[in-house]
């Protein structure tokens, strides 16, 4: 039985730890490494680590090994030579003894040839300056394992020293305006990424789900969202539940704005098409009296009042234009004193200080904040809240 190296990789060359004329970066050296563990991976043949793991036991490792798939990476020994039958062993038993042995031979064999490629791959990712102190005179690199050189390039030029915990910090606390939530999310799961190997430093789920809080709450878009979240059980306070809540959240907030888009845009177009309609209505008209006049088929009388109606509606069309602005009709709402239908007036329910809402008007209750007050008193202060009540109902004194 025999087990061959991969006939091509994901990513054969590797990627350059560093470019000409420069020194290895870290961001170099972690880009490099991530497309050599996909080549580890790729390796489905290998069978004996992790299920679905390849060759990462090369690559990782013991604590991101254990940490990513849940057992330790055994790297397997040298098969002994093929072992004495047992004494009467039928012939079905020595053949499944036999292919035991090749099945393990070949695993090994596939494993060192695998390896073998691999640590080239690493090799000529570098100039031969940045592996100069690994080298042996007499064995060269070939007595050097592949994690060896992985845990060279990571100690002597990428270390998470204080300027990297810094670009890391910087990078997940970038603030969210909008738009996909899983962004952030990217970046503190690539976070918590880099701080896996830093001893005693890894984030905890608790830690990701307040940075993901911290994020959502600055912005101010998802308030009922972090409202809801600060009342969830502790114990439902997972990095997957709060990844969930806040998305499911935010994709709300999406579906609402599209749809009043929509609403929007549906009625700018009725305003358009009533313009035109008006527009050809007034240029027939005018070209009827235009056809009066010459052919001297109707009275001055006549044409004055055909003037009027004209002009008549291009009034109409001057009001129909400015209704466009649905503001500007407000407006002159307002300035007519004509406040639309008459609202339900809100009745507030037994008030208590743990009530969520507070309102200038109707104090502690669990329908509504000051600034959504449906029925205000005169003088009603709509920045008043419950820490700030601004001398409002029941902190009137």
């Amino acid at each position: 039985m025999k087990l061959s190296v991969p006939d091509t990789w994901p990513h054969s060359p590797l990627s350059r730890f560093h470019a000409p004329g420069h020194k290895p970066s870290r961001e170099a050296v972690l880009k490099t490494l991530e497309q050599l563990n996909a080549n580890a991976a790729s390796v489905n043949s290998f069978t004996l680590g992790a299920p679905n793991s390849g060759l990462l036991g090369l690559t990782l490792s013991p604590a991101e090994y254990t940490a990513t798939f849940g057992v330790p990476w055994n790297r397997p020994a040298q098969p002994a030579n093929l072992p004495v039958f047992p004494a009467g062993a039928h012939g079905p038993q020595r053949d499944e003894i036999k292919a035991e042995h090749d099945f393990n031979w070949a695993q090994y064999n596939l494993m060192i040839e695998c390896e073998t490629a691999l640590r080239n791959m690493v090799l000529e990712a570098a100039d031969p300056t940045y592996w100069q102190e690994l080298h042996q005179p007499l064995t060269g690199f070939g007595r050097r394992t592949l994690r060896e050189l992985i845990d060279h390039m990571l100690l002597r030029y990428a270390p998470f020293n204080e300027a990297a915990r810094k670009n890391v910090n910087q990078t997940m606390d970038i603030g969210w305006t909008g738009g996909p939530l899983e962004e952030p999310i990217a970046r503190i799961e690539q976070g918590a990424a880099a701080y896996a190997n830093v001893p005693g430093g890894a984030l905890t789920d608790l830690n990701k789900c307040d940075k993901l809080y911290r994020i959502v709450d600055e912005s101010g878009l998802l308030t009922e969202a972090c409202r809801l979240w600060r009342f969830m059980a502790a114990a439902n306070k997972t990095w997957d539940n709060c990844k969930a809540h806040f998305i499911q959240h935010a994709d709300d907030r999406n579906d609402n704005e599209t749809a009043g888009n929509a609403g929007y845009h549906q009625m700018a177009n009725l305003v358009q098409e009533l313009k035109d309609e008006v527009a050809s209505a007034n240029t027939q008209n005018l070209a009827m009296l235009a056809r009066k006049q010459s052919d001297n088929d109707t009275t001055m009388a006549e044409l004055r009042a055909e003037l009027a109606a004209t002009k008549a509606q291009l009034e109409v069309f001057r009001d129909i234009s400015n209704s466009g602005d649905t503001s500007s009709r407000n407006r002159r709402q307002r300035n007519k004193g004509t406040r639309g239908p008459p609202r339900t007036p809100f009745v507030p329910t037994e008030w208590h200080l743990s009530k969520p809402c507070y309102c200038w008007t109707h104090g502690y209750n669990d329908k509504h904040d000051s600034p959504k007050c449906n029925a205000p008193d005169q003088g009603h202060v709509a920045t008043a809240t419950r820490s700030n009540p601004q001398k409002g109902k029941h902190h009137r004194g």
